[in-house]
């Protein structure tokens, strides 16, 4: 798998799937436009569609906070 001319992930392997499942998901992109490439080393690979979501989080996060709670809670 390639994003943006960048190999992602070299041996991804799909299993079978039902209709309209997802093979493959990634997170985390800038929201900007982007480019997919999937290689197939063997076998067969129909792909049918590439659902996008997209959202801004506005959200701030103290991860020092998040951190000392994690910390204080990983012994429990």
């Amino acid at each position: 798998m390639y994003i943006d001319d960048t190999l992602i992930d070299e041996n991804f392997r799909v299993y079978a799937k039902g209709d309209r499942q997802t093979s493959y998901s990634i997170r985390g992109l800038k929201d900007t436009k982007h480019t997919a490439k999937v290689v197939v080393k063997g076998g067969t690979f129909v792909l049918d569609g590439i659902d996008v979501i997209t959202s801004i989080n506005k959200v701030e996060v103290n991860k020092e906070k998040l951190q000392h709670l994690y910390d204080a809670n990983q012994d429990k």
